[in-house]
């Protein structure tokens, strides 16, 4: 163990480990090193969306708590009620529904942890409150801080960035905060914009990936000259309908190439998007859609198939992505959309960065000069690798993280 001045970490997770893969890819690594540092690291879940994977396995000293999960305030959602007017409040400035929801979920999350510490003796002396997302966890804590010394940090990704539904609550939590650590500096500045005054709590923190790179020799497909891939939740703000669509027109522009694009995730718009590849494709064009996998098995994808380009158009980022980074890790060059801060991670001599609202034609006139010269491709590929291991190394990122939370 390192010399920290807490003895115990709580994380609060959206779902982990009951949760799916996406949230399992970026907390689960993190939990080794915590393990390290701290004596007893809690994982206590907002939500449980599924069985604990029977592939997971977590350090001796690490705990999962479910004090909220079975509380009456988690399960009986009626008894929020009484909340409803000062769930209001918090989210005054442009209440919505879903704002009050939001503020009453936190407030009862917060009734349950004042429980839980005052039930299980916890030194809040020695004890670090880490909520892993800047929604209903950090909200909650920011209002625990006001009856009970605790000390917290949040952390915030993507969505918990840009959704703004109880802006008070959220001040709250900020201020009330050790600090707030944003994964890209335009997640910083997004974050800070909207709270100028606090901003000297906000924190940059960038997030990487494990080498998993030598796993296997590839064995490339000899049918296939030319293979993109993408990693997401097939959801709206994920704009894989667009990847589609490039992946059609590049086809077409450049007919005389055999193009395969794989898909790996799964999510609530994989039915439309079955429907929209199942329409005439060019003759050029293979469409795998693989669904879900586990973070191994998309390291050993890459490791034994043959990928060129791993391209990726989502609308909505904080400027740090996993799955980028991933591919940076195994050479792979990365054609994104310009949205959040993906500039930040992609530079022009390791992918193509394009107009968030890029079209057809200006996709294909972009790609096709790095399509066409495999030495500019091969050297974009080694370019990608050394971005990872400057950057993205998350062995060295994760422990430099938590050896400074430890000392917060």
């Amino acid at each position: 163990m390192t010399d920290s001045r807490f003895d115990t970490v709580v994380l609060i997770s959206d779902a982990f480990p009951y949760g799916v893969v996406t949230e399992r890819t970026f907390i689960e690594p993190e939990i080794k090193p915590l393990s390290e540092v701290f004596r007893r690291v809690i994982i206590l879940p907002t939500i449980e969306k599924e069985p604990i994977s029977t592939h997971l396995r977590l350090p001796d000293n690490v705990e999962i708590c479910r004090a909220w999960l079975d509380s009456k305030e988690c399960n009986q959602r009626w008894r929020r009620l009484p909340m409803g007017l000062e769930a209001y409040r918090y989210a005054k400035g442009g209440p919505t529904i879903a704002g009050m929801k939001q503020a009453a979920a936190s407030m009862a999350m917060a009734r349950c942890l004042r429980r839980w510490v005052r039930q299980e003796n916890i030194d809040l002396g020695r004890t670090l409150f880490y909520a892993f997302w800047f929604d209903i966890g950090a909200l909650a804590l920011g209002i625990l801080r006001k009856s009970l010394p605790i000390k917290y940090i949040a952390s915030c990704h993507g969505h918990d960035i840009y959704t703004r539904r109880a802006q008070r609550l959220r001040r709250l939590a900020l201020s009330n905060s050790v600090a707030l650590y944003a994964v890209s500096q335009h997640g910083r500045d997004a974050v800070a914009a909207d709270f100028p005054d606090l901003q000297e709590k906000i924190r940059l923190r960038t997030l990487g990936t494990s080498d998993t790179r030598s796993i296997a020799t590839p064995n490339p497909d000899p049918r296939k000259e030319l293979t993109f891939i993408s990693v997401s939740q097939v959801i709206p703000r994920k704009r894989v309908e667009k990847i589609f669509e490039m992946m059609k027109a590049l086809a077409v522009g450049r007919e005389s190439t055999e193009i395969e694009w794989i898909h790996i995730g799964d999510g609530s718009s994989m039915g439309a998007l079955r429907e929209l590849v199942a329409a005439d494709l060019p003759h050029n064009l293979t469409i795998k859609l693989l669904g879900e996998m586990q973070n191994a098995e998309i390291h050993r994808f890459y490791a034994t198939e043959k990928i060129d380009w791993f391209i990726h158009m989502s609308r909505q980022e904080g400027g740090n992505t996993i799955a980028i980074a991933e591919a940076l890790s195994h050479g792979v060059p990365v054609v994104a959309a310009d949205y959040g801060g993906l500039d930040e991670m992609v530079t022009d001599d390791c992918g193509v960065i394009f107009p968030c609202d890029v079209e057809r034609e200006e996709f294909v006139r972009g790609m096709l000069p790095y399509i066409e010269s495999d030495f500019r491709h091969r050297a974009m590929s080694e370019a990608a690798r050394r971005r990872w291991e400057e950057y993205f190394d998350a062995e060295r990122l994760r422990r430099e993280f938590v050896n400074e939370i430890a000392r917060l």
